[in-house]
């Protein structure tokens, strides 16, 4: 796994997630570095396209986007089902990067963009 990673997360079942910036993806690796998956949010992966990554005990993932302006959802399959980007913010406001991801204790997702 040779690529610049803002994010990396060890996951309930002892391998790891990583946000691998310069690639655009989700990277599952082995103790051993070995990729196991990708996820990738969207048709193709985006440069600077992975920021942060969480991974949730159910094998989902939430991710932020970086420069792909969005905050996603991961099933365990690697399917994106749930996604929040411009679309959903309020007139006047823009995502411009997308940053961290938090899922708080009561279900509700913290979110933080740069340049927003």
């Amino acid at each position: 796994m040779a690529s610049t990673c803002w994010t990396c997360r060890k996951t309930l079942k002892g391998t790891y997630i990583a946000a691998c910036m310069a690639d655009g993806v989700f990277r599952e690796v082995d103790g051993g570095g070995r990729t196991l998956r990708e996820l990738v949010p969207g048709p193709a992966p985006k440069k600077n396209g992975a920021h942060a990554v969480v991974p949730l005990p159910d094998g989902r993932v939430l991710a932020s986007t970086g420069y792909g302006k969005s905050f996603v959802e991961f099933d365990a399959d690697g399917k994106v089902v749930w996604e929040f980007g411009q679309k959903d913010v309020p007139p006047g406001y823009k995502l411009d990067y997308t940053c961290s991801i938090q899922l708080l204790g009561n279900g509700n997702r913290l979110v933080s963009t740069y340049h927003g």
